[in-house]
């Protein structure tokens, strides 16, 4: 069961997905986002990349969180999903098994890394927060430097996953992942 803490981190990124604020998710706020995201980056090319992994991105969800299978996905529908997968993650955390999002960090990372550079800076971070539409109310300096072990001004993919580790099962609202995205 996902503790306050938790649940707002959850709250804010089912608002981060629905582009349309509509209060479900749908495979038309994915690929919304994907072109928000292009836009942000000042992207010239097709965003097709994009559009297709973040549409992979929906169908997951969407098998998993749909109970009543209309095709989207409600704000209760969203938070039972994390609840689950956040017992699920701990569980295999506790167990010392392989991170099950592995693919999915490798994946976002790909995503918020605009030059390909094989690390995130701050800037790269702050559009991907803007894309969101979170960026009115987060500190992105503040969180990036939290998440910058190192404070070599990049994020390396350990660290990125390090931060959403934190996110999905730190109950403490100062770990440094807990302001994944924000605030």
């Amino acid at each position: 069961m996902l503790n306050a803490i938790q649940s707002a981190r959850m709250r804010r990124m089912f608002r981060a997905y629905d582009a349309n604020r509509d209060e479900f998710l749908t495979l038309e706020d994915f690929t919304a986002h994907a072109y928000t995201l292009a836009a942000t980056r000042g992207d010239a090319v097709d965003p097709t990349g994009l559009v297709a992994l973040l549409t992979g991105f929906w169908s997951a969800l969407a098998a998993a969180a749909d109970s009543d299978q209309d095709g989207r996905v409600s704000v209760d529908e969203f938070m039972a999903f994390a609840g689950r997968l956040s017992a699920d993650l701990q569980q295999a955390a506790d167990a010392g098994a392989p991170w099950p999002l592995a693919g999915w960090i490798d994946a976002l990372y790909q995503i918020i890394d605009a030059d390909g550079d094989g690390r995130i800076d701050a800037n790269e971070y702050a559009r991907w927060i803007g894309a969101l539409g979170l960026a009115d109310d987060t500190d992105t300096a503040a969180a990036f430097r939290g998440f910058d072990k190192n404070a070599d001004g990049y994020l390396s993919r350990e660290e990125f996953a390090l931060a959403n580790q934190q996110f999905w099962l730190s109950r403490d609202a100062s770990a440094p992942g807990h302001r994944l995205i924000g605030p």
